[in-house]
């Protein structure tokens, strides 16, 4: 499955779980910002392979709060929200799943343990 295959099961995925942004323009700006960013954190994650002793399977450490930093934001009824944290609501509109929210580690004070959505696992072979 190609990039834009998957930008757009997410986008019908958004649309069915946030249908209070309401605007074409605001489910495609949310969906291209986060496929875009969560798939440069996941390259960075895998490059920086740290060590997360967790036992689950294909599961790596992801700084969550640095990646919704860098994912834009939007205003939903008058309301800045982040892209990452919306789209990471809903099992359906996240690429990733959370397994254990923060961890110390040197400088990074707030990695968290991740896997890939399985709802998303084989598209994401496809797209790298």
């Amino acid at each position: 499955m190609e990039l834009n295959e998957l930008k757009t099961k997410l986008r019908d995925a958004l649309v069915k779980a946030q249908p209070a942004l309401n605007k074409d323009y605001l489910y495609d700006t949310c969906v291209n910002s986060y496929v875009d960013g969560v798939l440069l954190a996941i390259r960075d994650a895998w490059a920086t392979n740290t060590d997360t002793k967790c036992t689950v399977k294909g599961a790596f450490a992801l700084s969550q709060r640095k990646l919704a930093d860098e994912i834009r934001k939007v205003f939903v009824h008058e309301k800045q929200r982040s892209i990452y944290y919306m789209m990471q609501e809903h099992e359906s509109t996240s690429l990733l799943t959370e397994i254990h929210k923060g961890f110390s580690f040197g400088n990074n004070s707030m990695l968290s343990v991740v896997k890939l959505n399985d709802l998303y696992k084989l598209k994401f072979r496809c797209s790298f």
